[in-house]
């Protein structure tokens, strides 16, 4: 195995940090002709052969306007400096601070999955000595999970440098991933039927592609975006004979007539070189889903292919919209029709009143309760409350989330890692996997803690009686039967070792990539992963 990665590694490819590297920079370094027009390489690029894709050809024709000629090394050198540099923060617990609280967690009667993820730190800081307030590289939604998985952690993709966009609040996964995060995953280890290692992928999303993609993205005003407003349009004098007018993508813009801006075409250049438009602004991968989704999906394969996993499974659509659903946050919400379009909103959970707002615009109830039940409210969905003269939703018309959920989940990440497993290994198929979650939170509870004096298993329902055995290993039997009854079938992936291999190789930080033998160091971690693999079987 050494022999052969130490060949391999002969030639190396240039990779980031996080193992990406440029398709359009190998291409171009490896073409023919070593200088030339750039309109004669930009179409051997594009072409078949070369396959680099117009994403990555943004910005060619500008870096090389008004050049004759130009080199190979000089279009391989452009590649490299405009491949998105993706740094990423891992969120997650140390994971012997968490075998030390579950072990103080059961050895005072409780349940570690059934703690919680608030209780479960508490007892993470009570062995690690830190602070209850402490949360800095604590992860944030660790309740959104399903029950079973160890080594929880959150990752957050980011564009370094000055800030573009920044995470709207509640949704911090820390102050370094606040800002310019492009997407993250939430993922957890599990332990197969048959011992496999087993990379779950809990979530995966983009905040600031989902804003874009709700609110539309607006890029730098371009010369042709800003133009001049008719005078004849325009009703106020003092407008008018004052201020420049200009009409933008994103509405008017009047500059002063001074010294300054003593022409119409100074006042244009002012607003394309100082005047930012406002709304959601555009970055590498977050305006097209498929794109940041290849982003988030490759750095799972990468974590699978360097950790020695043997398969790659998600949280499906279905369970995704159970997660989330606002049924499980509120038991009802009331509402009554204002003017002009406004609803008063209540929402109850029991008999507490967690939410209150009169004269609430549709767009402000979507982005408390979510488009669905914006929607329903717009139509007058719901039973009217003959008491209070308010509309109800409740039960059935709370669920939320589902079509949105199935399509993302079962449609576009299954979609979107097939295409990059072809690449990959194009024997390689997605398949199902059934994977044990405990869901009824069965448990052990030693006989010195029952009233039989027997081993008992039992689970979380108040009402159960529980089963009770004379020996250990009766009792750990029964209750690994009963968790393997509370599955859950996910999409699954086999991590092949001429997948693992190509990974290691590195992927392409766009759609398309090639292959070649890999560097030193990725030949290494092959070799380790070699035998680990090696070991378990």
């Amino acid at each position: 195995i050494r022999a052969q990665a130490v060949a391999l590694a002969k030639q190396a490819r240039e990779l980031s940090p996080l193992g990406f590297y440029s398709h359009g920079a190998e291409m171009a370094q490896n073409l023919p002709q070593a200088k030339g027009s750039p309109a004669q390489f930009k179409s051997t690029l594009v072409g078949e052969k070369y396959g680099v894709k117009p994403v990555e050809m943004e910005g060619f024709d500008e870096a090389f306007a008004g050049r004759p000629s130009v080199t190979r090394d000089e279009i391989a050198a452009h590649f490299k400096e405009r491949m998105p540099q993706i740094e990423e923060t891992v969120l997650g617990f140390n994971q012997n601070e968490v075998k030390a609280a579950r072990e103080r967690a059961e050895s005072a009667g409780n349940n570690w999955d059934e703690l919680g993820p608030v209780n479960q730190g508490r007892y993470i800081r009570s062995v690690s000595g830190r602070s209850l307030t402490d949360y800095g590289t604590d992860p944030k939604f660790s309740q959104y999970t399903l029950p079973g998985g160890e080594n929880y952690r959150e990752i957050a993709l980011t564009l370094p440098g000055e800030e573009i966009y920044r995470v709207p609040a509640g949704h911090s996964m820390g102050d370094k991933a606040d800002v310019n995060r492009v997407a993250h995953l939430r993922m957890a280890d599990r332990t197969g039927p048959n011992g496999e290692k087993i990379l779950h992928v809990e979530e995966i999303q983009s905040d600031w592609g989902q804003k874009g993609k709700k609110e539309g993205f607006v890029t730098q005003y371009k010369p042709e975006d800003i133009k001049p407003i008719d005078p004849a349009n325009i009703t106020s004098e003092r407008r008018r004979n004052e201020f420049w007018n200009f009409e933008t993508p994103t509405g008017a813009i009047d500059v002063p007539r001074n010294d300054r801006w003593p022409t119409m075409e100074a006042a244009r250049q002012h607003i394309l070189d100082n005047v930012k438009p406002t709304g959601v602004p555009t970055a590498p991968y977050v305006t097209n889903t498929p794109a940041w989704t290849d982003l988030a999906l490759k750095r799972a394969l990468r974590e699978a292919a360097e950790g020695g996993y043997d398969k790659l499974v998600w949280t499906p659509g279905a369970e995704q919209a159970k997660r989330y659903s606002l049924s499980n946050h509120v038991d009802e919400v009331q509402y009554s029709p204002g003017r002009n379009g406004t609803h008063s909103v209540e929402a109850y959970k029991g008999n507490n009143n967690v939410f209150n707002k009169p004269n609430a615009t549709i767009k402000e109830i979507a982005d408390t309760f979510g488009q669905e039940i914006a929607d329903k409210i717009a139509s007058g969905h719901g039973e009217v409350n003959r008491n209070t003269g308010y509309n109800v939703l409740s039960g059935l018309d709370l669920e939320t989330g589902g079509e949105g959920m199935k399509g993302y989940y079962d449609k576009i990440v299954p979609n979107q890692l097939g295409k990059l497993v072809k690449k990959l290994d194009p024997e390689a198929k997605l398949s199902q996997e059934s994977i044990p979650v405990n869901k009824a939170g069965w448990h052990l509870t030693d006989p010195e803690k029952t009233v039989s004096g027997k081993w008992m298993v039992k689970s979380s329902d108040y009402n159960s009686k529980g089963m009770h055995f004379d020996t250990e290993a009766e009792a750990r039997a029964a209750l690994a039967a009963k968790i393997a009854e509370n599955s859950v079938t996910t999409p699954s992936l086999t991590i092949t070792p001429k997948m693992r291999e190509a990974i290691l190789r590195g992927q392409t930080a766009y759609a398309r990539g090639g292959t070649i033998p890999f560097g030193p160091e990725a030949a290494q971690r092959a070799v380790q992963i070699a035998k680990q693999q090696a070991g378990r079987r």
